[in-house]
Formats: structure tokens, sequence, C-alpha cells
């Protein structure tokens, strides 16, 4: 009877025994595997995803047409209205009043604060404004057409 309780028991273990092997062999096989590093520049993985990635072609928005004049308040509510509201008084928490901004009295200087980046903010104190509102479709003469707008509906 002893003889058969050993068998039962060895009969339990030879799997485990075996599945424990595997284990240990393609373990020792990884570790033995050398590591591969390549090195590659974060301009050569950029250039590498630009080629690779398909072109979406976008609509342009209505406002936006070679056969018409460019309406400046359209552009207005597009790009801007969406944060600093339809009327320029804000739109909290993402845009705040430009109705008594010193930048609208210097359309230059207006110009370049939409059009280069600003520093970085904490954006648990403010959203910090995009470059080109957010909207790089719109040309330097489109923006200045916003501008125009904004200077001309302020007073």
């Amino acid at each position: 009877m002893n003889q058969k309780n050993n068998d039962v028991q060895m009969s339990g273990f030879l799997p485990s025994a075996v599945l424990l092997g595997a284990f240990g062999t393609v373990l020792l096989v990884l570790l033995a595997t050398p590591i591969r590093h390549t090195e590659v520049s974060i301009a050569a993985a950029t250039a590498e995803m630009t080629e690779s990635a398909p072109v979406v072609e976008t609509a342009a928005p209505a406002f936006v047409s070679v056969n018409q004049p460019f309406d400046a308040q359209a552009g207005y509510n597009w790009a801007c209205a969406g944060c600093h509201g339809a009327d320029g008084a804000g739109n909290p928490p993402f845009g705040e009043s430009i109705v008594q901004s010193a930048l609208l009295s210097d359309q230059a200087s207006l110009l370049v604060f939409l059009t280069d980046a600003q520093p970085p903010v904490d954006p648990a104190l403010r959203y910090p404004h995009p470059v080109w509102g957010g909207y790089p479709m719109l040309s330097n003469e489109q923006l200045n057409a916003v501008i125009v707008y904004l200077d001309t509906s302020q007073r």
C-alpha cells in the first residue's frame, strides 16, 4: 500500500517538475540573449514618423475662401470666441476677458503674441494661450484682419 501512495504522489509531482524545468530553460535563454540597444536621435525618430504619417486633408472653415474676402468677425468667432467669448468678456475657465487688454491697442504686439509661443504656465492657475490661437491655418493677413476687427469693435 505504501508503494501505491508513493506512485500517486510521484505522478502529481512529475508535471510540476516538467513545467518548472521548462520555465527555467526559457528564463535562462532570455537572460543569456544580449539586449541590443539602438541609438536613435529624436530628430531621426521625428523624421521617420513624419515620413510614414498619412497626410490628412482638412477642409478650411467657411470664412476662408479664395473667391471672397476674409470675414474677420467670423474668423474671431471661430478661432477666439470659444475661449474669450463672442463679446470678448471671457469664457472662464478657458479664457479671460480681452475687453480691457493692453494688447488691443498695439496691433503689432498682438500679432506677435498670437504667432509666437508663450512661456509655459501652470495650467492649474490658467490655460496657456495657444500659438496662432490654436488655429494655424489663419495667415498673418487673416490674423491682422481679426486684430483690426477687435480694435474697431471695442471702440
